[in-house]
């Protein structure tokens, strides 16, 4: 599997430094996890991570309960999609914020392209979400639980 990931990218040396360390990262999270495991059994552990996750999400409601309700417009253009030089396109989101929660719908967008431009939806979702959370501060703890007020549509 390896050798099939570096055969198929554009820059495999830097692309297996990047592996080495995810594979490091993973290694070290397994060490840990066992350790927290050993020392509080998982019952408590399981209630650890909720708390944390419960009190992401509060923060997170609280820090969109600052944006008035209702909808906000955006709009961008790519110059072309490699392909076809002579067209531009839109992508649009509108951002409805609603009781401490937030959706972003991108369905206004262009249809996908050609070309390589097009995004899959947890990457749109992600690029949508950090600059959320690029936006509201540090003081929210970014994990699953501040992910629970947010939402996306993409299609």
């Amino acid at each position: 599997m390896w050798d099939l990931i570096l055969l198929n990218v554009h820059l495999p040396f830097l692309v297996e430094g990047d592996l080495n360390c995810q594979v490091g990262a993973v290694t070290i999270g397994e060490r840990s996890l066992k350790a927290l495991l050993a020392k509080y059994a998982r019952v408590t552990l399981d209630a650890a991570i909720d708390a944390i996750f419960d009190s992401s999400e509060r923060q997170m409601r609280e820090a969109i309960r600052t944006v008035p309700n209702g909808v906000y417009r955006a709009e961008r253009y790519l110059d072309h999609d490699g392909i076809n030089k002579d067209r531009r396109l839109a992508i649009r989101v509108a951002v409805r914020v609603k009781d401490g929660e937030m959706t972003f719908d991108f369905t206004d967008s262009d249809p996908q392209a050609q070309g390589y431009v097009n995004s899959t939806v947890p990457n749109t979702a992600s690029s949508a979400f950090i600059a959320l959370f690029l936006s509201i501060g540090s003081e929210v703890r970014f994990n699953e639980g501040a992910l629970r007020a947010l939402h996306e549509i993409a299609t």
